[in-house]
């Protein structure tokens, strides 16, 4: 049956019109953001490379006849772009037929299919956060505790980012005094990070992310107001501690469903997503070709009244790299 350019064209602009609106919905809808830094690769293996925080005086004395002259020290680590796609189909029948509903399909489709590709980052990053598998670039698992201060050797020392033991636990099995020391507990875990040159790493805590069963009483634990006064170091009663919430610079609790055990993961651990100054992140999401929705089978007129199908492929490339490590750390108590 002949496939005329309006029944095209009223298909086409809607399904560009669904997929334009799931994009402006949720494309900043995404937890994926504070954990992953977006990079725009050229190649089919991208090679990143980043400086180590190093640089360190050198005391010259009373007269400061010698200078000591540094060289900067990089770091490499590469990620090759893999293809993510996905396609529809329709026939001539049945994008003519009245009682066919397979155009409320590919309407369907596209929906799902776009929403998809804007959730992808996402689980590349949550699915690298859970795999054991995982590796940073000095080859050790992601969460581990003895990374390479360097990066690259024992020289500088080391450093860990995975904490497990009671005494990090903030779930509703313990008060909430307990927690918030425990809570506290980790921060000074990060604040105590040296980097390679035995300087304090200065790092800032910009979110804790935990799964749907923790989330409520890391919201309680974050941004408490008051709490029974042995969290204050007191013997009893209530104390106002609303000061120290803030004072501690925990972050914005944020809620990482994909990281619980009904997707692999655990529901009393949590994560301390770090950043300082300069554009480091954990992750380094790597895009060679951002997502798109392509046409198959189309053209003129005439080449309309000859197709039987028509189709469509939403198509992207790209991969997630481990970066820094020290950047987000995981505390667990069992």
């Amino acid at each position: 049956m002949f496939v005329s350019p309006q029944i095209v064209s009223t298909v086409r602009d809607r399904i560009l019109n669904i997929a334009t609106d799931v994009l402006n919905q949720n494309r900043a809808d995404m937890w994926w953001r504070d954990v992953a830094q977006e990079e725009f690769g050229q190649n089919e293996t991208e090679i990143y490379t980043f400086a180590i925080q190093a640089a360190k005086l050198t005391n010259a004395g009373v007269k400061g006849q010698s200078v000591a002259f540094d060289s900067r020290q990089y770091l490499q680590n590469s990620v090759t772009h893999h293809y993510f796609r996905e396609g529809f189909a329709l026939t001539d029948g049945e994008l003519t037929d009245l009682d066919s509903n397979r155009i409320q399909a590919a309407a369907d489709w596209v929906r799902d299919i776009t929403y998809d590709g804007i959730y992808n980052p996402q689980r590349l990053v949550a699915n690298a956060i859970i795999a054991a598998s995982t590796t940073a670039y000095d080859t050790k698992t992601y969460f581990a505790t003895d990374h390479f201060t360097n990066g690259k050797d024992s020289v500088a020392g080391t450093f860990g980012n995975l904490w497990v033991g009671t005494g990090y636990d903030i779930s509703q099995g313990v008060s909430l005094d307990v927690a918030i020391k425990n809570l506290s507990a980790a921060r000074q875990k990060i604040k105590v990070l040296k980097d390679p040159s035995g300087k304090p790493r200065n790092l800032r805590i910009k979110a804790i992310l935990a799964p749907a069963p923790l989330y409520p009483r890391l919201v309680q634990v974050v941004q408490a107001q008051y709490a029974p006064g042995a969290s204050a170091g007191s013997g009893g009663g209530t104390q106002d501690i609303a000061m120290l919430s803030s004072a501690l610079g925990l972050g914005r609790p944020m809620e990482a469903v994909e990281l619980g055990v009904d997707f692999g993961g655990s529901d009393t651990a949590y994560y301390m997503v770090c950043e300082y100054s300069g554009p480091h992140a954990p992750f380094v999401l790597s895009n060679r070709e951002p997502f798109r929705l392509f046409e198959n089978s189309m053209g003129s007129s005439a080449e309309l009244a000859r197709i039987n199908q028509w189709e469509w492929v939403y198509s992207g490339r790209q991969n997630l790299m481990p970066m820094h490590p020290y950047l987000l750390h995981k505390f667990s108590p069992t």
